[in-house]
């Protein structure tokens, strides 16, 4: 008679781990090796073009608190007298912000160029409501604007919303206000050239890092 019989140590090897036999167990992480594309050529121009709109403000930033001459050009850009000179007097050195949100179609807008009636209704050439439209039966288009049962057919001019939603104010623009313009504007004074302070490092001409 032949008898045929296993190791203990078998019997344990044959036995799922624990961390197999858990529902709940998570699949081991896998490290793959990832081959990288060589890196390719690019100029100032196509990092900047690929930047995000934060980090461009972040290093737009930099550049004007620490280039006295690029802050002067982004001033003449971006800002202009508190309020007009009248009667030959000196413009304001108070400045305000040439360009504002408007807080109602969100858009962006120069306030010199703001206006009554900037957000207007217009056709949605793209709707289906006017594929058997025929002007010379159901009237001109325009004249249908303010029909309720062409709702559909017309958009915003200034965000292409549609006229059923709440759409935009049908005058000036109004700016956005946020945190920063609520607050009231910090004059910076010319201090030592690249000195350490509570407040941060100051640049050449002593202009805060924001």
């Amino acid at each position: 008679m032949t008898y045929s019989f296993e190791s203990e140590i078998d019997h344990e090897d044959d036995q799922p781990s624990e961390e197999e036999t858990t529902p709940n167990s998570k699949p081991r992480q896998e490290h793959r090796e990832v081959i990288l594309p060589d890196p390719i050529p690019a100029t100032v121009v196509d990092a900047i073009h690929s930047a995000t709109p934060g980090r461009i403000q972040t290093l737009l930033l930099e550049i004007v608190n620490t280039i006295p001459a690029a802050q002067s050009l982004a001033e003449q850009r971006l800002l202009l007298p508190l309020s007009e000179p009248t009667n030959g007097s000196a413009p304001s050195s108070i400045k305000r912000k040439a360009y504002e949100t408007c807080k109602n179609c969100k858009v962006e807008f120069s306030v010199v160029e703001n206006h009554k009636g900037a957000c207007e209704k217009e056709a949605n050439d793209a709707s289906d409501m006017w594929a058997d439209h025929d002007e010379d039966c159901h009237g001109t288009i325009e004249d249908l604007a303010d029909d309720p049962d062409f709702e559909d057919g017309f958009v915003w001019s200034c965000c292409d919303q549609a006229v059923r939603t709440k759409g935009c104010i049908v005058s000036k623009h109004e700016p956005k206000q946020d945190d920063a313009t609520k607050k009231a504007r910090q004059i910076l004074q010319p201090v030592s050239r690249n000195i350490q302070t509570a407040s941060g490092f100051r640049g050449p001409g002593g202009r805060q890092l924001l």
